[in-house]
């Protein structure tokens, strides 16, 4: 027999749909203590700071903007992040792009 292949993202979503119908008042205190420490601990390790060296972020490249559309695709293809996450940084990307564009144009 063979074996279906789920694609991760698909698999965490199925796993987030199981973990939203569950009652965690099942689960004692000091293991939902735990697991929201850890959760928030990851999350802060998935934010990461702007690059160094930069005095603006109109200092980027195209190169580097493109580098990080890129970078952000292949976590959303992953499911290594959120579907809020991924919004947000694309958000943040875009305003990024167009506070180029419009510095490169004003001069």
């Amino acid at each position: 027999m063979r074996q279906r292949s789920i694609a991760p993202h698909k698999l965490l979503q199925r796993i987030d749909s199981a973990i939203a119908k569950k009652d965690l008042t099942e689960i004692p205190a000091e293991k939902l203590l735990k697991l929201k420490l850890e959760y928030e601990e990851r999350l802060q390790a998935q934010h990461t700071e702007p690059t160094e060296g930069k005095e603006s972020f109109t200092e980027y490249s195209q190169e580097e903007m493109l580098e990080a559309v890129a970078a952000l695709y292949e976590k959303i293809k992953a499911g290594a992040i959120s579907v809020q996450q991924a919004k947000t940084e694309l958000a943040t990307l875009e305003g990024v792009q167009r506070a180029i564009n419009a510095n490169s144009s004003f001069w």
